[in-house]
């Protein structure tokens, strides 16, 4: 009744509607059990305005407009991210604080070591986060639709 070509195509819609193949770890899933993450992908445009402020100084103000995508990542490679973060936040901002205000035997050091903490830790999660090939996440059916 239906051509073989018809029900192979089919088969491909409907596998691309249920599964999904995680970028990092390669893994096939099921879309409804994937964790969205959010990634700038390129400037679209970048612009730059001069503009007076108070008092007539003036002032350069530029504007940078991102595509974002939605990128579908399994159970697994999520967990793994969160504990990594939940580690680095940890030893930047309460550890290494700890030993250091102990070391030096002073409040105002601790406080300082959890300002400095806080710089590290913003420069290792630039390092360690991991960036996703947009084009192979298409391929793999790992991009969400946006939501709203």
């Amino acid at each position: 009744m239906f051509d073989e070509e018809v029900l192979k195509d089919l088969q491909v819609s409907m596998d691309r509607i249920t599964y999904y193949t995680c970028p990092y770890c390669g893994k096939r899933s099921l879309v409804s059990e994937a964790t969205i993450v959010s990634q700038k992908y390129k400037t679209i445009s970048r612009e730059t305005k001069i503009k007076t402020g108070c008092l007539g100084k003036m002032y350069a103000e530029t504007t940078e407009v991102y595509s974002a995508y939605n990128i579908r990542i399994c159970k697994d490679c999520a967990r793994k991210q969160g504990i990594r973060t939940k580690t680095i936040a940890l030893l930047c901002w309460i550890i290494l604080p700890s030993i250091i205000g102990f070391i030096k035997m002073s409040w105002v050091s601790f406080f300082c070591s959890i300002f400095l903490g806080l710089i590290l830790s913003g420069i290792v999660f630039c390092i360690v986060e991991q960036k996703v090939d947009v084009e192979d996440a298409f391929e793999k059916n790992a991009i969400a639709p946006p939501t709203d």
